[in-house]
């Protein structure tokens, strides 16, 4: 007998889901060397939403015969934007009390969240995912901004294809394979969009390159809606599956499952097959373990539905939103003890925090909003003696009083007063905050000293057993610690001019083949490479090896490894050293263990060196590679 879920139940097995997909992204953020392809748990969410949206309008579409439009809108409101502004207001109230850097382009991520264009905001300012050391309190709106564009323009697409599909023999068929055709030409997008040696950002942040999660799930809902006109039948049914028994379906979500979790261990986020594939993929395995959820179907669906995954599932949507402002603020509480961080304080401090706020998210805000709407809160806080009546039954029976009745006047006016408070500090955080960031000031600053850097300023260096190469022979590709150290490798190499720096901000290992390439194409090809950079990953010597690929065995290379509070940082130096090991022309530049003896010399981000000395610093430990690179060299004859 097909199983089903009752239209007015909630699936617990769906919540355990979302369980799965909040932890791997905290995982991803606050243990990325552990866990990192963490981020693919955002993929989860839009399986979900895709599927859960689309089940919800074809269910309406069957009893009611027409789908409201506004009432579907309206829930989605009720649903989304309070605790998405309540997160917002807070946070920006939070930044203007820990950190002028914290506030640097707030209004244009404000912007984004308050007209849904989060994602499209961070691609026209080029914005890194995965590569800034710039932080921002709304970096992870990208993807509730697609949802909400989802949310838009999804019904009345849908509408749309129903109507196109009216007359055909197996519409419901025809319609799903429309869909999931639009999912595969959101993939090949992605799939085209990428270039190797480039940062990935815009086409994991594009709405048309990442939808395809949402019409994976859309698709699904489209073969699994029951057709049923009752609306005591149950919302899905397995009737076009192939797979009749529990072990079946036992065996392709276990599958399933193991794709998935193998992919959060294994698939970072600087794979190719991660936009070539990978993450459609994904979608896919999380569509089937939808299925089975849905369905009550294999073995999966009892642990998914155990209570500890329940709990964590319904909050999900507020952890989501509170854990990467919490996670950015703590780093910035924290940041000069550096000790502390690396300890896993600031971890533990975050879960610890983030669980708080988000349950007090969702019984005081989410709750409240969905049972009673708008007009029902508003109701709640001029301190009504009755409880006000639930927008629907369905939100009735979905979203049980968060408390005894008598309390919710007195917590709702409470809550909106902080708010107003929160919102009006906010407002203010945001109107005045600071154009640049400390670190780029100082950045700016040694740049801007670099072009004017004369002989006057060079240091005294003691002999060399082996004369180095000169200034003019040397080239660096670096990132902002590079970039900031300008002068100071003019000074550490006479005759080296500040244009043969080539460095950038947030720039990280994998752009330097094509840097190279370029540099070749355009005849400027030095004797010395120095790579410069690290702190902004990725981890593993086959970067390091590509470069040297390159670079090629006639020339010689230093390769500066990274400095920074991440976890990943030890990764990403191990995999330096490892290839740097195996090419005879290469030395690193050992910058983690020089400047963890003189931590006075780092800016408050634990990263960049702070004032000449530290920069001057950085370039020394440059110079001594290449001094014993040289030695080598010489010895070996």
């Amino acid at each position: 007998m097909t199983q089903g879920i009752s239209t007015h139940r909630r699936n617990n097995a769906l919540d355990g889901l979302r369980a799965i997909a909040v932890v791997s992204v905290f995982a991803f953020h606050l243990f990325p060397a552990s866990v990192p392809g963490g981020y693919l748990g955002v993929d989860i969410f839009f399986v979900l939403s895709g599927f859960l949206i689309t089940s919800l309008l074809l269910r309406e579409k069957t009893v009611d015969g027409e789908v409201s439009l506004k009432n579907f809108w309206l829930r989605r409101a009720r649903r989304i934007l309070p605790a998405a502004f309540s997160v917002m207001a807070a946070s920006c109230a939070a930044a203007l009390l820990v950190s002028a850097d914290l506030r640097v382009g707030l209004w244009q991520q404000v912007l984004g969240i308050l007209t849904f264009t989060t994602n499209w905001v961070q691609i026209a300012t080029e914005t890194s995912y995965f590569e800034s050391q710039i932080p921002q309190l709304f970096l992870h709106y990208w993807s509730l901004a697609i949802e909400e564009q989802f949310y838009l323009v999804w019904p009345l697409v849908l509408l749309g294809l129903l109507w196109l599909v009216r007359r055909m023999p197996m519409r419901r068929t025809a319609l799903a394979v429309v869909i999931f055709a639009l999912a595969v030409g959101s993939a090949a997008l992605m799939w085209a969009g990428y270039t190797e040696g480039t940062d990935s950002s815009p086409i994991y942040f594009g709405t048309h390159t990442h939808a395809f999660g949402l019409l994976i799930g859309a698709a699904l809902a489209v073969v699994t809606s029951s057709q049923n006109t009752s609306k005591l039948a149950s919302r899905w049914t397995g009737d076009a599956f192939p797979w009749r028994t529990d072990a079946a379906w036992t065996l392709a979500s276990s599958i399933a499952g193991v794709v998935i979790v193998a992919a959060f261990f294994l698939m970072n986020d600087k794979d190719a097959l991660a936009y070539q594939g990978g993450i459609f993929v994904i979608c896919l395995a999380t569509a089937v373990l939808i299925a089975a959820a849905a369905l009550g179907r294999g073995a999966l669906t009892a642990p998914l539905s155990h209570p500890a995954m329940v709990w964590v599932g319904r909050r999900s949507y507020s952890m989501y939103l509170w854990h990467w402002p919490v996670f950015v603020i703590a780093g910035q509480l924290f940041d000069d003890n550096p000790e502390q961080a690396q300890s896993g304080f600031v971890a533990v401090l975050t879960i610890a925090v983030v669980t708080l706020l988000s349950h007090l998210s969702y019984v005081w805000i989410e709750l409240p909003f969905q049972r009673y709407g708008y007009g029902g809160v508003a109701q709640l806080v001029r301190r009504q003696d009755t409880e006000p009546k639930p927008v629907t039954a369905r939100a009735a029976a979905k979203a049980a009083p968060p408390v005894k009745s008598r309390l919710l006047p007195v917590g709702a006016t409470a809550l909106t007063a902080a708010m107003v408070v929160l919102t009006g500090i906010g407002a203010y955080s945001v109107t005045t905050a600071p154009q640049k960031t400390s670190i780029e000031e100082q950045l700016e600053a040694a740049g801007g000293q670099s072009a004017s850097a004369s002989a006057a300023n060079e240091m005294e260096l003691p002999p060399e057993p082996q004369p180095l190469p000169a200034g003019t022979d040397i080239s660096v590709i670096g990132d902002s610690v590079a970039l900031g150290s300008t002068e100071a490798f003019t000074r550490a190499f006479p005759g080296m001019d500040p244009a043969q720096v080539n460095a950038e901000v947030s720039r990280s290992l994998i752009a330097v083949p094509g840097i190279l390439q370029e540099l070749s194409a355009a005849g400027v090809e030095r004797d010395v490479i120095i790579v410069a950079m690290g702190a902004n990953g990725p981890a593993g010597s086959e970067y390091i090896d590509a470069i040297m690929d390159e670079i090629g065995p006639d020339r010689l290379v230093v390769v500066m490894n990274a400095h920074s509070s991440l976890p990943v940082n030890a990764d990403i130096n191990a995999g330096i050293a490892e290839s740097v090991a195996n090419h005879p022309n290469a030395e690193v530049g050992d910058w983690d263990a020089a400047i963890s003896e003189r931590p006075d010399l780092l800016a408050a981000d634990n990263v960049h060196p702070a004032g000449e000395e530290g920069r001057d610093l950085y370039a020394q430990v440059a110079k001594s590679a290449l001094q014993r690179l040289v030695d080598r060299q010489a010895a070996a004859g």
